[in-house]
């Protein structure tokens, strides 16, 4: 049976994947259907219609999971930390107890039973819709006052916007939306079914919507697992030359309104970015980092994957870090990062160490001949 996907919003429907703020819903698929084409087991109604795939990481713990959605979970506390209700879980046979309603396997194919999962949910360009050779595909929607130089390209069923202007070599992916006013310098690429807001900026060559760096060994075979999820910029953000924004593996990788990102810059996949936040240049955040509002990264900053930095917090140029920091907490710098100030005294005893080493040698001599 084939795997037929609809998009709604506002009562429009379009092909397979995230576009703008909709949902997307899998037509054709029972739990029976999908649990046949994961060759795993299945407990629950085998009739029930299956919506799609939820990031669990994204979901507050407070409200029970969205129903009829598949959620991975590989850990028992997991199930302690949310409300299950009527979702669907893919998770271990050793686990079948937590849920009515899941996909099950052997523990030790479960990650790989999860990326065959985000398989069935891959975008793959039609490529019967090319041919001929057009750089404006016709089922593109353009605007009227959008300009698009020479050289750009237009992908099916990308939106442009009002005054948007498009530079020689940007290229604009199928199902993607740029919004009113927006600029895109030459080369800038935004990928398929990501979003840019209203009046971005986007410089030569960023790239907005590259897959997101995930992959799993098992038994000497690398895997890749498939990025599913797109970006989202908010209104007014700005993304300098060369920088990167990597689609979500799941949902959305969100960049809020007024944030202002430099040259040669890298978020990885899932980030959470709030609204106002600076990055200087080649700054690099890992996956799934949450940068809370009007936080400032300085240049050469390297964020680890899973850390929250908190809101109006910076971070000074050359910063490694490994934690999460909290809210209204200043300033920080150095590796692992520190507090400005606690940190200028550790920088400051070890300029004295070089004097002390002679002094230390003299008093262990000395300890040394009264032993």
């Amino acid at each position: 049976m084939a795997l037929i996907l609809t998009i709604v919003k506002k009562q429009t429907s379009c092909q397979t994947g995230l576009h703008y703020d909709c949902y997307f819903v899998i037509c054709s698929m029972t739990l029976k259907e999908i649990a046949d084409k994961l060759q795993v087991g299945f407990q629950g109604d085998p009739n029930l219609p299956v919506y799609g795939i939820k990031d669990l990481n994204l979901h507050p713990k407070s409200n029970p999971l969205k129903p009829n959605f598949i959620y991975f979970m590989e850990k028992k506390r997991q199930f302690k930390d949310y409300t299950i209700g009527d979702a669907i879980v893919l998770t271990s046979d050793k686990l079948a107890d937590q849920a009515s309603n899941a996909l099950l396997t052997a523990e030790e194919n479960l990650r790989i039973a999860f990326i065959r999962l985000l398989s069935l949910y891959e975008f793959h360009l039609d490529t019967s819709l090319y041919k001929e050779n057009t750089l404006i595909h016709p089922t593109a929607t353009i605007a009227s006052t959008a300009r698009v130089l020479p050289g750009a390209v237009v992908m099916d069923h990308a939106v442009v916007e009002n005054n948007v202007i498009l530079y020689p070599g940007v290229v604009i992916e199928p199902y993607a939306k740029i919004g009113a006013r927006s600029v895109l310098y030459p080369g800038a690429v935004v990928g398929h079914h990501c979003v840019v807001g209203e009046d971005c900026i986007l410089h030569a060559n960023s790239v907005i919507g590259a897959d997101g760096f995930g992959f799993y060994d098992k038994n000497g075979v690398r895997y890749k697992i498939p990025q599913i999820g797109n970006v989202v910029l908010g209104n007014r953000v700005e993304i300098g030359a060369t920088s990167t924004i990597d689609r979500a593996t799941i949902e959305s990788t969100t960049i809020g309104d007024d944030t202002k990102i430099d040259d040669q810059v890298h978020f990885g996949h899932n980030c959470q970015v709030g609204r106002r936040v600076y990055a200087a240049g080649n700054a690099g955040i890992s996956g799934s980092v949450v940068v809370e509002d009007d936080v400032i990264i300085g240049g050469q900053v390297g964020v680890a994957d899973h850390v929250r930095l908190g809101t109006k917090t910076m971070y000074m140029g050359l910063t490694g870090v490994p934690s999460d920091t909290e809210p209204n907490s200043g300033v920080y710098f150095g590796i692992p990062a520190r507090p400005v100030r606690k940190m200028h005294r550790i920088n400051a005893i070890l300029d004295q160490l070089p004097d002390l080493i002679g002094p230390i040698k003299e008093l262990l001599e000395k300890q040394k001949k009264q032993d």
